[in-house]
């Protein structure tokens, strides 16, 4: 299996993740009506998860509560780790656990390339997920910095990986990476 149909697959699987809970009420004879769907990470809705009203979504305990902080200081914190780290990377979970396929994907890419990076799970900290759009001035999550700048997406990480470009990038900045 090459690089290309492995990160094809692992969208697959987090695809199917996405959908099994809701395929296996309907196998069970049961329906979907009337249930409230509950927002997951990635924006998206999970049949038959409800949460309370009000409750955000996979909240860290150990956040601060509010979960926001001033925005000047979010941009400041942002600043801080994008100039403080050689390649950070906004997400939505962790790269131990992302909780977004596209998330997902960008931090296998890395991984794969055996890239030492930061991650940053913006799911801790809604300051820091409207923050990163704002400091960008990109609309989407997962976000990539190399050295300090913005690189994109996970469409463009992707491409860039397949073409080759990223592997270029990272070794033209002084990033070290495996033979792959």
């Amino acid at each position: 299996m090459n690089n290309s149909q492995f990160l094809i697959f692992s969208s697959q699987l987090a695809i199917l993740a996405l959908l099994l809970p809701a395929a296996l009420i309907l196998l069970a004879g049961g329906s979907l009506a009337g249930r409230r769907p509950a927002r997951s990470p990635c924006g998206t809705s999970r049949a038959g998860v409800s949460l309370p009203a009000g409750m955000p979504y996979n909240r860290n305990p150990l956040s601060n509560r509010s979960g926001t902080i001033p925005m000047s200081d979010v941009q400041q914190r942002i600043d801080q780790l994008v100039k403080g780290n050689r390649v950070v990377l906004f997400m939505k979970g962790t790269k131990a656990m992302p909780q977004c396929g596209f998330s997902h994907q960008v931090s296998q890419i890395l991984n794969h390339l055996g890239v030492d990076y930061r991650d940053v799970n913006v799911l801790d900290d809604m300051g820091i997920r409207d923050g990163i759009k704002q400091f960008s001035n990109w609309p989407t999550i997962p976000q990539l910095y190399v050295k300090g700048e913005f690189i994109g997406g996970c469409d463009i990480v992707r491409e860039m990986y397949q073409s080759g470009e990223l592997q270029q990038l990272l070794g033209d900045k002084g990033i070290a990476t495996k033979a792959a």
